[in-house]
């Protein structure tokens, strides 16, 4: 056990929790309902384009999440 578990007043220290990455979860949800809102108002319109934008955001967004967790962080 390490000293931390030892001690009483371990269990009230805040939380370790890089913000970066705790944004970066943020902004990646928000940006899914954004997604999601707009596909379904591309269904309404047309069932191809909905297709076709999906499969290229999603393609987009996963390369571009990706890079930001390979390269970008410090």
């Amino acid at each position: 056990m390490t000293d931390s578990q030892l001690d009483p007043d371990s269990a009230f220290d805040e939380p370790t929790v890089e913000r970066k990455w705790f944004w970066f979860g943020v902004v990646i949800g928000v940006a899914h309902l954004g997604f999601l809102a707009l596909i379904l108002v591309l269904v309404q319109i047309d069932l191809l384009l909905a297709l076709v934008v999906a499969v290229a955001l999603s393609v987009l967004s996963g390369i571009g999440i990706t890079v930001f967790a390979l390269w970008w962080r410090e």
